[in-house]
């Protein structure tokens, strides 16, 4: 996976869907998630992109990094994603323990070199529209 920034990555989705409209075919979707303790919570945009659905819960095991990668690339296909967004809480904070929790997880996301199609961007938790602890 390649980081971009979130505009840059919206800009490129966005305007491979407005080509797709012409073509009457399945405009480009976006995945997201958010990093918790345990649990990683995957969305998946609309084709419309104009909101993002759940799609499901999984549990975090270090260990299982690779299950994790293998479950997104098989999203990529159904969904035709064409990029991830993943949730972090405030990047501002430099001594922001949970920052470095979610950047050593997409590290470990991007060594298993199985998402390298996809580029990725962070977005602020903190304008999600709903609190993540609630979807739990």
């Amino acid at each position: 996976m390649k980081y971009v920034k979130p505009c840059s990555l919206f800009y490129e989705v966005h305007k491979r869907a407005v080509e797709m409209v012409g073509k009457k075919a399945i405009g480009p979707q976006l995945l997201g998630f958010n990093v918790l303790e345990k649990y990683v919570i995957i969305s998946i945009s609309d084709p419309k992109l104009l909101c993002c659905i759940h799609y499901g819960l999984v549990e975090r095991k270090r260990r299982d990094i690779h299950t994790l990668a293998n479950l997104f690339q098989t999203l990529i296909p159904k969904y035709n994603l064409e990029g991830v967004v993943i949730g972090c809480p405030d990047a501002e904070d430099i001594d922001n323990h949970e920052v470095a929790k979610v950047e050593s997880f997409v590290e470990d996301l991007c060594n298993t070199r199985k998402l390298e199609d996809l580029k990725y961007t962070y977005w602020d938790t903190r304008f999600a529209p709903a609190p993540v602890g609630k979807i739990i």
